[in-house]
C-alpha cells in the first residue's frame, strides 16, 4: 500500500485543502492506495458544493464530451469533476475511506465506473478489483499508462 505523503500528485491534492466530506479521490487514486497499481499519472476528483466552488477559483470550467463539468487544475495532472457519467457523486463522496487525510472512493464505486466505461485499461482494472475484493490478489501490479 502506498502512503499518501509519498506520492507527489496526492500531495498536490492535499495542498488544495478542499473540505473533507465534500470531495473524493476517484479514478486510479484508490487503486494506488490499495496497492493495485504501482503509480498514477493523474488524479481524478469528484466534488460537490464547497470543494467545487473553491476549485472554480483556480481554473476555468470546461465540459467533458459526456456533458460533465470539469476543471483541469494546475498543469492538468488533477482533474476535478462536478459530475461522473451519471453516477451519484454525493453517494460516492459519502462513502469514502480516509487514507492519510485524503478521502478515497470505495473500490466498488471505481469498479462500477470502470466496468461502465469498458475501455481496455478500465477492464484490466476491473479484473484487479475483482481479484482484490475476493481476497486472492496475485501480487502482480499494473502500471498505469
Amino acid at each position: 500500500m502506498v502512503r499518501v505523503h509519498e506520492h507527489p500528485l496526492l500531495e498536490k491534492v492535499e495542498a488544495l485543502q478542499f473540505p473533507l466530506g465534500d470531495y473524493a479521490v476517484f479514478g486510479s487514486g484508490p487503486l494506488l492506495v490499495h496497492g493495485l497499481v504501482e503509480n498514477i499519472n493523474d488524479v481524478d476528483l469528484v466534488a460537490r458544493e464547497a470543494s467545487w466552488t473553491r476549485a472554480r477559483t483556480l481554473d476555468p470550467v470546461l465540459v467533458t464530451p459526456k456533458g460533465d463539468p470539469i476543471l483541469r487544475l494546475g498543469d492538468g495532472e488533477i482533474e476535478d469533476f462536478a459530475g461522473w457519467l451519471g453516477m451519484e457523486v454525493g453517494a460516492i463522496i459519502d462513502g469514502v475511506a480516509i487514507v492519510g487525510d485524503l478521502p478515497f472512493a470505495q473500490l466498488e464505486d471505481v469498479r462500477a465506473f470502470n466496468r461502465a466505461l469498458g475501455r481496455p485499461n478500465d477492464l484490466g482494472h476491473v479484473l484487479l478489483f475483482e481479484e482484490h475484493l475476493r481476497g486472492r490478489t496475485s501480487g502482480q501490479r499494473l502500471q498505469n499508462q
